[in-house]
């Protein structure tokens, strides 16, 4: 209901994600909220480009299809905005909240964000599939989505898929696979220190802290802050991050 009257992408983007997570039986204000206002909230971001896509591919509308994945091909992000649901929950937290009762509202809190994803990237590659990019046109705007996705995403997903495009565009398999594994490393590292085990106020900041940097850098942005400040104590987790096969998964 905020959304059918905001402007604000974060809160329309996390509406079409929540809406889409109950297509069987959606609230009556989903049927207010749709892609093509998304892309008009916020037209620089590729997901609502590609949410529009798979709608006009679902109802066979090829130009419509074609248009909404060039709109994607030239967006300067592709945010999810991840992060940002633990993040503002962790700012309205009391500060003499009980350390189970914050790690409770933490974990639940990230199990709402990912309720709340927007989008299955992987929708995007029939556009781009093997025989499609045979056509230079579609190659070309499958190669810059590539790009955008790598580049300027801000989860893993956008990465996985970004490098899946650019492989199907034709990027070398050596460029595919270190693009692979620097990624993953980097979100291991910064995986081993935020997971580390245990119920502690330690552990939960850690958590909190990783969904303020994960919503402000998305999550390798926020891999790479987190391992810039690390002690020496960490320096495997660089190690690791700096492409060491253990982390080669």
């Amino acid at each position: 209901r905020i959304a059918a009257r905001s402007r604000d992408p974060l809160v329309y983007g996390l509406a079409v994600g929540a809406c889409r997570r109950h297509v069987r039986a959606p609230a009556p204000a989903c049927q207010m909220i749709g892609a093509e206002q998304w892309s008009r909230i916020d037209p620089h971001n590729a997901l609502p480009w590609l949410q529009r896509a798979a709608e006009a591919r679902a109802r066979g509308d090829g130009a419509a299809e074609a248009e909404a994945m060039f709109r994607a091909s030239i967006a300067t992000t592709s945010d999810s905005h991840w992060g940002a649901v633990p993040s503002l929950v962790a700012q309205a937290l009391p500060a003499d909240m009980p350390l189970v009762a914050r790690t409770v509202a933490i974990a639940e809190a990230w199990l709402l964000q990912s309720a709340a994803a927007p989008l299955d990237l992987y929708r995007a590659t029939p556009y781009c599939g093997a025989d499609a990019v045979r056509d230079a046109n579609r190659r070309q705007v499958c190669e810059a989505l590539a790009h955008v996705l790598v580049d300027r995403g801000r989860t893993a997903i956008d990465h996985a898929t970004g490098r899946r495009l650019g492989e199907l565009a034709g990027w070398p398999a050596a460029q595919v696979e270190a693009l692979r594994v620097e990624h993953l490393a980097l979100l291991d590292a910064a995986g081993r220190h935020v997971g580390a085990p245990g119920l502690s106020c330690s552990g939960v900041e850690r958590s909190i802290r990783w969904a303020r940097m994960t919503a402000a850098y998305g999550e390798a942005g926020a891999a790479r802050e987190l391992l810039s400040t690390l002690g020496p104590a960490e320096t495997g987790a660089r190690r690791i991050a700096a492409g060491d096969a253990p982390a080669a998964r």
